[in-house]
């Protein structure tokens, strides 16, 4: 395996792990490598596709109804048994890199780097409607080229929410959010907004008393979109953030800064800071994962290491302030 950028999922007793070798991995939770099983995803497309350029096989898993779905860099959607057996594949027009596609009733969508978003019958893989969300052109040596990222759904009621970039990886300069709903036409734009800019791959939705739309974080702060498509930020903070947000227990939501000075912060939902911590110095390098609760302890990852913090005020009680301080 190479630089690893994909989830992959615990299933019963075994982990799935995809692998930027081009691999899919099965592999027992005891341990055991004598039962490991392997799905051989190509890294190169098998079509023309437009975008940007990564060679990492397969992408991020979503477990439903049974099976494995995912994207790969080689231009296809996959949907796969939990032995690994291939039970359908769909072409997009572009690569797909470390995102996971989303099932919502009978439907799988997924984004890739040509800023198309796809839509496939989640039983035969057949494409129910394709739209393209975001695209730029750039002229380079008199060959023109195309690039653009349509990121993950997230459903709000009926309303499908995504955020959707330039799709050039580290050189991508602009970005929004956009709504759309599906129809017995296909897709249906409802909104299209750039006022976040560059923002979370995974926006998290919520739908509750006093909002119904989606939180994300971009190079301002904590803001929401309403299912209207009225943005608010929420709080200024200085810093970067890469990883998506986490809601606990309703009521609060949880950020890891990228870089300096590295604190995990916590809001209520109408953006107020309730509670931080910083990083331990030993670890202190970037943060592109989300914090993690499991049992009461809070875990994050770093680039240098895994930390955690245990007690319960790092768990915000319903209907109290919450929160933890440094």
């Amino acid at each position: 395996a190479g630089y690893e950028t994909a989830t992959g999922a615990i299933i019963g007793d075994r982990i799935y792990l995809p692998a930027t070798e081009g691999v899919l991995y099965s592999i027992p939770l005891d341990g055991d490598m004598d039962g490991v099983r392997t799905l051989e995803v190509p890294t190169r497309p098998s079509h023309d596709l437009s975008g940007s350029v990564y060679s990492t096989g397969p992408a991020s898993i979503v477990y439903d109804s049974g099976v494995l779905y995912f994207g790969a860099s080689d231009g296809n959607v996959y949907c796969v048994d939990l032995d690994l057996n291939i039970i359908w594949k769909s072409e997009v027009g572009g690569r797909v890199y470390f995102t996971s596609p989303t099932v919502h009733e009978g439907v799988v969508y997924c984004g890739a780097l040509d800023g198309v978003l796809y839509a496939f019958d989640q039983i035969t893989g057949d494409l129910i409607d394709s739209v393209l969300v975001h695209s730029v052109e750039e002229i380079s040596g008199g060959v023109t080229r195309t690039y653009g990222a349509a990121d993950p759904v997230v459903f709000v009621d009926d309303v499908m929410f995504l955020s959707y970039s330039d799709g050039k990886g580290m050189n991508t300069l602009n970005g929004g959010v956009s709504a759309y709903r599906i129809t017995s036409s296909g897709f249906e734009l409802l909104f299209k907004n750039s006022e976040p800019g560059l923002c979370s791959t995974y926006l998290l939705p919520y739908d509750g008393e006093g909002f119904e739309g989606v939180y994300g974080l971009d190079y301002d702060g904590l803001f929401r979109i309403s299912v209207t498509g009225e943005y608010e930020l929420l709080k200024e903070i200085d810093g970067s953030f890469k990883a998506p947000l986490i809601l606990v227990n309703g009521s609060s939501l949880y950020a890891s800064q990228y870089d300096n000075p590295g604190k995990v912060f916590v809001f209520n939902l109408d953006g107020d800071i309730i509670g931080q911590v910083q990083r331990p110095s030993e670890i202190d390098q970037y943060t592109m994962s989300s914090p993690v609760f499991i049992d009461g302890i809070l875990y994050n990852g770093t680039d240098g290491g895994v930390f955690a913090y245990a007690g319960e005020i790092f768990i915000p009680q319903p209907g109290s302030s919450g929160g933890f301080d440094a």
